[in-house]
């Protein structure tokens, strides 16, 4: 039995034998651990989390004002609206799935 394996960015995927069985036998494997939770890695998901909740915050707030603010629905506003619908997304979906990589050392939201 082989397996597919990127050994390169540059290189196409290369098949090397597996040498253990799949799947594997200790069922500690499969647990999602934290890797290693440093005050710098605190610190940063610390700044990651403030800039989630600006970047939601603040988008919100510009589309509410050019909805609610009758001197600002002209055309233009309206290009400004699509960008912060658009990042407000980001900073709803992008951006906490972002920090949930960097926290842990496997992907914890399935296979």
């Amino acid at each position: 039995m082989a397996r597919a394996v990127n050994i390169s960015p540059f290189a196409s995927y290369t098949v090397v034998p597996i040498t253990s069985a799949w799947p594997p036998d200790d069922p500690q494997a499969d647990r999602v651990q934290f890797a290693g939770m440093t005050t710098a890695k605190a610190l940063l998901a610390i700044a990651i989390l403030a800039m989630i909740i600006m970047t939601t915050v603040g988008n919100a707030l510009v589309c509410l004002a050019v909805l609610l603010v009758r001197k600002l629905k002209h055309p233009q506003n309206f290009l400004l609206v699509s960008l912060a619908v658009a990042d407000f997304f980001v900073g709803l979906v992008v951006m906490p799935l972002a920090l949930i990589d960097l926290l842990f050392d496997k992907w914890p939201l399935g296979r």
